[in-house]
């Protein structure tokens, strides 16, 4: 199946302008999942990943995620990570504890609309998710 799924991604990316450095877009949040799959894509599959983090509120980061994303970085990894001040933070949090009850949703919000927004702004052909987007 890993060997169909490789035919299938380089026939997608051939098929489309390619970019002269990155051939996918995956977002990652600096749990150990990300680095996982950052492997996978490039180890496995053989694709020049761009990773994209949106970074948590400057509050809830921990030392781990941020370590995590610079071991990314030291395994050779081009990390984008956006990361909101900490007042547009509160703000974006309070919003979201409003509209949906979990302060967290809004960081979510931002990764899962980041990743794309680079994809297309960089022109860059693929995005490849690590979970399911909800």
């Amino acid at each position: 199946h890993l060997k169909m799924l490789k035919s299938m991604i380089k026939r997608s990316i051939a098929k489309r302008k390619r970019h002269p450095k990155y051939d996918c877009v995956v977002g990652v949040s600096g749990g150990k999942d990300s680095t996982r799959q950052a492997h996978w894509v490039r180890d496995r599959i053989g694709l020049r990943p761009l990773l994209v983090c949106c970074g948590y509120p400057p509050l809830q980061m921990t030392d781990i995620g941020a370590n995590n994303l610079s071991n990314l970085i030291s395994m050779g990894f081009d990390v984008e990570v956006f990361t909101p001040a900490p007042k547009s933070s509160a703000q974006l949090s309070l919003s979201s504890f409003r509209q949906f009850g979990n302060v967290s949703k809004a960081a979510e919000i931002a990764l899962y609309s980041a990743v794309p927004r680079i994809a297309i702004e960089k022109k860059i052909p693929l995005i490849l998710w690590g979970e399911a987007v909800s």
